[in-house]
C-alpha cells in the first residue's frame, strides 16, 4: 500500500511541475508581439470581427485561449485599431 501512495504522490508531483513550468513559459504575461500575417482579423468575445490589423502592427498578449488552448491570443491591438480583442494566432508566425 505505501509503495502505491508513494508512485500516485510523486506522479501528481510530476504532474504538477510539469504543468506550472508549462504555464510559466507560455506566453510571458503581457508580451508585445508584431503581427506577421498581411492582415488579421480582430474578434470580439462572441468572434465577430470589429476591426482588421496590419503586418508590422503589434498587440500586447495577455493570454491564449480556443478549443486547444492556442487557437487565438487574446490582448491589446495597438496601430490602427486600438482595441482588446482575439486574433488567430497563426497571424504571428512567419516574421
Amino acid at each position: 500500500m505505501t509503495n502505491k501512495l508513494r508512485a500516485l504522490f510523486s506522479g501528481l508531483f510530476l504532474a504538477t511541475l510539469l504543468a506550472t513550468t508549462f504555464i510559466s513559459v507560455t506566453p510571458a504575461s503581457a508580451a508585445r508581439l508584431p503581427i506577421c500575417a498581411q492582415t488579421a482579423y480582430v474578434r470580439d468575445a462572441s468572434m465577430r470581427v470589429i476591426d482588421t490589423i496590419f503586418r508590422g502592427q503589434t498587440v500586447e498578449i495577455t493570454r491564449y485561449t480556443g478549443s486547444s488552448g492556442t487557437d487565438y491570443a487574446y490582448g491589446f491591438a495597438y496601430g490602427n485599431v486600438n482595441k482588446w480583442g482575439y486574433i488567430i494566432r497563426n497571424a504571428f508566425w512567419g516574421c
